[in-house]
């Protein structure tokens, strides 16, 4: 990885949204599964905006990007990306719920947003809806787990 590519990705997420040090991005992805591939480095980012330009940087740098919602559903993968460095972009930071239709039972919700995370806006909210028990913890990222052929 170039100090270039490490210079526009921190333009774009900022130095907390960023990990590039080896010791740190080692961390960050270790996995329970016995594959594993080191990333060059981790983003976070918090909009859908920073996420274009993400992917627009590394398709003009030739850079491959492994997308996890939050990483935490464990037996899926985690943050382990199929291949050797790149960019590990991690999503959890977009926990915006958007609405909740309690007529028709449907939810649009940002890739961060968690189990624990919807079935509380449910609860709060005092809908008459629940959210689906995943084969998972309360952690996990509900589009990550749908994604992952898990129930959503």
């Amino acid at each position: 990885m170039t100090n270039t590519l490490m210079d526009r990705l921190g333009e774009i997420v900022g130095a907390n949204g960023l990990v590039f040090e080896p010791s740190k991005v080692e961390f960050e992805t270790r996995t329970c599964i016995p594959y594993r591939q080191i990333p060059d480095c981790v983003v976070y980012p918090d909009s859908a905006d920073q996420v274009q330009r993400i992917v627009a940087l590394a398709q003009e740098l030739k850079v491959p990007i492994w997308p996890v919602s939050t990483g935490k559903n464990w037996g899926y993968g985690e943050k382990s990306a199929c291949y050797q460095g790149g960019i590990t972009m991690v999503l959890e930071r977009m926990k915006k719920i958007e609405v909740v239709d309690e007529m028709l039972g449907y939810a649009v919700i940002e890739p961060g947003v968690t189990y624990r995370d919807l079935n509380r806006y449910l609860k709060d909210n005092k809908l008459a809806l629940w959210s689906d028990c995943a084969g998972t913890t309360e952690s996990a990222s509900v589009i990550g787990n749908a994604l992952d052929k898990g129930a959503a």
